[in-house]
């Protein structure tokens, strides 16, 4: 018996999922997602990055991991499927031989979609699902952090769809449609997933807006207004 791995790709851009097309033996048209077999399990992204820049010569802006799925085959052999989602860059691909075309389509529109398989369909449902869980986290992130800043004293301007908070007429915090930004003090080390960006020589921690225990910036957010301060 033995393991397989594999990933389903959901690439989007702007929105749109990527759905693949080809035509079977018969000449029937086959619907997929990007796909491929894992070689690396100690860097599977870094194998998705590979699979897309193949397959539809598009560059990965970001990737993150959905769900994955198990089955059996009749000789006791396990496939596992990684659900995967990817941002790219482009909207104009170069396919691969496998594929005939491609086509860009709203999570509505392959739900409504007859000729769609129903795991497509599935994977769409799915990505709108967490899409909707986000939404709500992101919404209620945002009350947190406000109530949290201006409790502290911070002035909020809302700029657009950003709010931005500032002590002694500093920026220290920026929340826009997908991120929180802090000014960053390396004396304390965040046990959750970011990046420092650098903006006209300062650095700033980057993080989701959707964060999952926002409990755990609160450190940050009172450090940053501090370092505001001074």
């Amino acid at each position: 018996m033995s393991i397989v791995l594999q990933t389903k790709i959901i690439v989007q851009n702007a929105g749109r999922l990527l759905i693949l097309a080809c035509a079977d033996k018969n000449g029937k048209i086959q619907y997929d997602l990007l796909n491929g077999v894992i070689n690396n399990k100690d860097n599977i992204q870094l194998e998705i990055f590979k699979q897309v820049q193949s397959s539809v010569h598009a560059k990965v802006k970001s990737c993150k991991f959905l769900t994955k799925m198990s089955s059996k085959s009749p000789n006791g052999n396990t496939t596992i499927t990684l659900y995967y989602l990817c941002e790219t860059k482009t909207d104009v691909l170069k396919l691969e031989q496998k594929y005939d075309s491609y086509y860009w389509l709203e999570i509505d529109d392959i739900i409504a979609q007859p000729v769609l398989p129903a795991w497509i369909k599935g994977a769409a449902l799915l990505l709108s699902s967490k899409r909707k869980e986000q939404s709500k986290k992101a919404d209620y992130n945002q009350v947190f952090i406000t109530e949290i800043l201006t409790g502290l004293g911070a002035k909020k301007t809302q700029r657009n769809d950003s709010l931005y908070f500032s002590a002694n007429n500093k920026t220290f915090c920026i929340i826009d449609k997908e991120n929180i930004q802090l000014l960053f003090d390396n004396n304390i080390k965040p046990d959750f997933e970011y990046k420092i960006i650098t903006k006209k020589g300062i650095e700033w921690l980057q993080t989701e807006k959707s964060l999952d225990n926002i409990e755990k910036i609160k450190p940050f957010l009172k450090s940053s207004f501090e370092h505001a301060k001074l």
